[in-house]
């Protein structure tokens, strides 16, 4: 198998990594060629960094790339940013080429199909899929077609596609978790032909909570939940217990779910958030989140991942548990992340809640300039702790007049380095500000630093 050959099977089988690795040998041997660029948009598609794809296909057509396929894959991008009218834009200009592509052309009409359901038009969106399906039997085009007719209302023509597609098990998969969100009755029908697995005792479950009984939902988890340990079954037990009023069994679950480890079908980001829910709602010491947060940590490899669960504490205010966290990074290994601005962001974060000033003003030096201006409040403030007084008057010399906690710190700045002619400017700037009724947040806290040093 030739090098191209073997990246096109990497990408159709979602093996990104090895085929970015083999990519970068590709561009050693051959150089940057059409090839490479629609390789590298596909892999960048499949990880949806769509945004990317549009800034390496503007490259593309800026060194004379000019072909339908480019066109296809800017709107492939704008579709999974659901920017429908700019995808339709890039996919008439294919309409004007003259090349002839059989294939190309089903494509294009797969993509008008999606950029009309995301425009709401199932009508004219499912005429596309009905066209594709005069040519090929894809079970994903007719799980589509299915879609719209169910927005259309023609519940029988559904049923029929589910019908004739419910041999592919992912496909099945997919029905089970479309008449899942649909509320239907028909999901128990389509649920049983699942093979076995936690996915199966999952939408089984939820049947019997929705049209039967919460009781017999919990019993029927409670006798294949040791089978299938996922998160998900866990989850859902824990919910209906709570939702019986039964907190103890709820929790004797919880407690359990802490010791899972992900599964591989689990999605991370579901079973992150999954497991943090259940850690915060037992009301562990810190000692003991701490343990169960570095249980969590040591699972994920990919730094997006351990951003996620950053970004999570950080979301609820676990400032203690994302500092230590960050015990475990150096700097250097912070700057070797996918993106290291957020963790930078968050590191800091950490460390100014948890008062450890001299790691945050680190932080926030690293993060500049900043972003918003509670950034830079935190940081004059953490500039203050750490006596870096020089800092303060150089990022507070143009915006003091606005902001009372600016004004306030800079002052006790001056103070301090015998500045008096300064500290007198400041105060006749401020007095004429708030005689003219100028917009000052945080007034008080400069009018209370004012009163102290007169005390």
């Amino acid at each position: 198998m030739n090098l191209k050959n073997q990246i096109i099977e990497y990408i159709e089988n979602t093996q990104y990594k090895e085929a970015s690795h083999l990519l970068e040998e590709y561009k050693d041997s051959f150089g940057i060629d059409d090839f490479y660029y629609l390789a590298v948009s596909d892999i960048l598609l499949g990880n949806q960094e769509y945004e990317e794809v549009l800034d390496l296909m503007a490259e593309a057509i800026s060194v004379g790339y000019e072909h339908p396929v480019f066109y296809e894959r800017i709107a492939d991008a704008h579709i999974g940013l659901q920017e429908w009218d700019e995808a339709l834009t890039w996919l008439k200009k294919c309409e004007t080429s003259d090349e002839e592509d059989p294939d190309g052309d089903l494509h294009r009409l797969f993509l008008l199909g999606k950029i009309y359901i995301g425009k709401n038009d199932f009508k004219k969106a499912v005429s596309y899929f009905e066209d594709i399906l005069l040519e090929t039997d894809d079970p994903e085009i007719y799980f589509l077609a299915a879609c719209c007719y169910w927005e259309l209302g023609n519940k029988k023509r559904v049923f029929e596609y589910f019908d004739q597609i419910k041999s592919d098990t992912t496909v099945l998969e997919q029905i089970c978790q479309f008449l899942f969100e649909e509320v239907d009755q028909a999901l128990i029908q389509y649920a049983e032909e699942l093979p076995e697995s936690s996915q199966k005792v999952f939408y089984k479950a939820m049947y019997f909570n929705k049209y039967e009984s919460a009781k017999k939902a919990i019993e029927f988890l409670g006798k294949n939940i040791r089978k299938y340990p996922s998160t998900s079954l866990f989850n859902l037990i824990v919910q209906l217990y709570d939702e019986q009023n039964q907190n103890h069994q709820a929790n004797i679950y919880r407690k359990k779910m802490l010791k899972l480890t992900k599964t591989s079908e689990e999605d991370p980001y579901t079973y992150i958030s999954i497991y943090l829910d259940a850690l915060f709602k037992l009301n562990y010491s810190y000692p003991t989140e701490k343990k169960y947060i570095s249980f969590l940590w040591d699972q994920f490899e990919r730094s997006l991942y351990k951003l996620f669960i950053l970004y999570s504490l950080d979301e609820n205010s676990r400032f203690d548990l994302n500092f230590s966290l960050f015990k475990k990074f150096t700097y250097k290994e912070l700057e070797s992340t996918e993106e290291v601005q957020p963790y930078f962001l968050l590191f800091t974060r950490a460390a100014y809640q948890t008062r450890h000033f001299n790691e945050a003003y680190t932080g926030f030096k690293s993060i500049m300039p900043f972003q918003e201006k509670d950034e830079l409040i935190d940081f004059v403030l953490t500039c203050f702790h750490t006596y870096h007084y020089h800092d303060i008057l150089d990022c507070t010399k143009d915006n003091y007049k606005t902001d009372g906690i600016l004004a306030g710190v800079r002052f006790m700045c001056l103070d301090i380095l015998s500045k008096t002619d300064e500290m007198i400017d400041l105060v006749d700037t401020m007095n004429e500000a708030i005689k003219n009724n100028e917009p000052i947040e945080d007034l008080d806290f400069y009018l209370d630093i004012l009163k102290q040093r007169e005390q």
